[in-house]
């Protein structure tokens, strides 16, 4: 709840919705930032949904920002949702296409990545 300070490895196997504070590495199968959240520390999950504020990277299947998202770090990503307001200060990556071998790539991308 709000005005809840939790200060460690947070894991869960179901939902974890963030109203208060942690500081630590977040880990569950989904992960909510309320718009009154605060996450201080990396966030591992499948689903993400920020309202509130990341600082630190975030790695995710499906990541969604909030108008209201503040997220200061990296996020890795299979898709990714952004809507008009949310900031984010750090690189966006998609996994897919970091997982594609230089085999996989068209020629013309080998050439960009040097390969």
């Amino acid at each position: 709840g709000e005005g809840l300070l939790i200060e460690g490895h947070v894991v869960s196997r179901g939902a974890l919705r963030v109203d208060g504070e942690i500081r630590g590495l977040c880990e569950a199968n989904s992960i909510e930032v309320s718009t009154a959240g605060r996450v201080e520390g990396a966030i591992k999950a499948s689903e993400v949904l920020v309202a509130g504020t990341v600082d630190g990277a975030i790695e995710a299947a499906n990541v969604t920002l909030a108008p209201t998202a503040v997220v200061v770090g990296d996020i890795d990503y299979d898709t990714f949702a952004m809507a008009e307001g949310a900031d984010v200060r750090g690189r966006l990556r998609n996994r897919k296409s970091r997982k594609q071998t230089a085999a996989e790539r068209p020629p013309w991308a080998n050439r960009l990545f040097g390969r």
